[in-house]
């Protein structure tokens, strides 16, 4: 091997760690990461499912929250129960549409969002308590 290639070598080990690296795309984290409102939700909602026995001890829970109706797993609750939900998601801001849901997660996680008949979402999540939140 002679000199300049050695130079070569060294010189792009060098400045080869200084170069700049793309930013690293942080939005599909940023979007698991729950905010304290949704935490409280997330908890709350919890609380209220099992206290109320809708919710089952593993397993994601869905509630789909339609303009005049509301189920969980696929099921209407009483009278009195669906106005309770109802009114409990509505003080958190999230307003009732044709593919509305809210996806309770075991590990923790909820999604907010419309979802198509599949249970894929439509478009962007609904974010409670973010500068970025939207309906």
């Amino acid at each position: 091997m002679n000199h300049p290639t050695v130079i070569c070598i060294l010189f792009a080990t060098l400045f080869m760690s200084l170069a700049p690296y793309p930013a690293a795309d942080t939005s599909a984290t940023d979007a698991l990461v729950l905010s304290p409102q949704e935490m409280q939700l997330r908890d709350q909602l919890w609380e209220e499912l099992k206290t109320d026995g809708l919710a089952n001890a593993y397993g994601t829970l869905v509630i789909e929250f339609e303009y005049h109706d509301l189920f969980i797993n696929e099921e209407i609750p009483e009278y009195t129960l669906m106005l309770k939900y109802q009114r409990l998601l509505g003080s958190y801001g999230i307003q009732p549409g044709p593919q509305r849901q809210i996806h309770l997660f075991e590990d923790g996680q909820m999604l907010i969002g419309d979802f198509d008949d599949w249970g894929d979402l439509l478009d962007e999540p609904v974010r409670l308590g973010l500068a970025v939140a939207a309906n």
